[in-house]
């Protein structure tokens, strides 16, 4: 189900189903990754796990900053210096990189933290993306050209599924963590820090960022509990924390959603032809 013509003309069902699920498998995949790259603190498949994120994030984020770029040379004179300074894709590559691997490496623990009923549910909600993703994509491609449509789809899809995902990943942590009776938070955190677990057979490293990941885990619950029973309103601080860490999510699914064609401009000349030309040697 990518974001394809201008009319943005879907695949069959068939064919739409495929690719969703395929976009579940690699989603399952890098969940379950994590999990082990963390519980088994081993440098080299966290960092498998980080690059399995951080590749289609900064492929998003690159292919969102490029047609902002297209969109912003429009107004400009060719033979000018604001032309020549908005060409440059440095100040773009840097921020997406930035971004996408302190994302990439905050998905991979969060992910590992997740227990079974939450990691499914985050897994389905990539369905959730994609049925958001096929209502906004023919609407918006009726009125914008072709990479603006596609440009703007992902990322208005992106906040509505991080806006509807955080709402609801709020309610169940609620339900099932606010609910239940957490030990004092103290005794709690200085037992996590305390305990003699650090081996120097593995990453050290990754069993430090572990163990503050599960501190984190222990704060969030307490606050959670503290604002079921209406003592304290920190708990609704984990709002905003569930959007960013949803859209940070919709970033890495955003790219299986651009088509082939649109995908070119990451690393094409910037342009605002219609159809990107194909690379040189290539069929892409």
């Amino acid at each position: 189900m990518t974001i394809d013509s201008r009319s943005l003309d879907y695949p069959i069902l068939r064919r739409a189903t495929i690719h969703v699920v395929f976009v579940l498998c690699w989603a399952a995949a890098v969940m379950f990754c994590s999990r082990y790259a963390v519980e088994s603190a081993s440098l080299k498949i966290v960092v498998l796990g980080v690059l399995a994120v951080f590749i289609p994030s900064v492929i998003g984020m690159l292919y969102v900053g490029t047609v902002k770029k297209i969109e912003s040379l429009q107004s400009l004179n060719r033979t000018g210096i604001l032309h020549a300074l908005f060409s440059s894709r440095i100040f773009t590559t840097i921020i997406a990189v930035g971004w996408s691997a302190a994302a990439a490496l905050m998905s991979v623990f969060w992910f590992a933290s997740l227990g079974e009923q939450e990691a499914v549910g985050i897994l389905l909600s990539v369905v959730l993306y994609a049925l958001v993703v096929g209502f906004l994509a023919p609407k918006v491609a009726l009125e914008m050209r072709r990479f603006t449509a596609t440009k703007n789809t992902l990322r208005w899809s992106g906040w509505i599924f991080a806006l509807i995902m955080a709402v609801v990943f709020f309610v169940y942590q609620m339900i099932f963590l606010g609910s239940a009776e957490p030990r004092p938070l103290l005794d709690s955190v200085s037992e996590v820090l305390g305990e003699p677990s650090i081996s120097l057979s593995k990453s050290i490293l990754i069993q430090i960022i572990g163990q503050w990941t599960e501190v984190f885990n222990l704060i969030q619950s307490y606050f959670l509990h503290q604002l079921s029973l209406r003592e304290s309103l920190y708990g609704f601080l984990a709002l905003p924390l569930y959007f960013l860490l949803f859209y940070n999510f919709s970033l890495l699914l955003s790219p299986f959603f651009i088509s082939r064609i649109e995908l070119r401009r990451v690393v094409a000349p910037i342009s605002d032809v219609e159809f990107s030309a194909p690379l040189a040697g290539q069929k892409l």
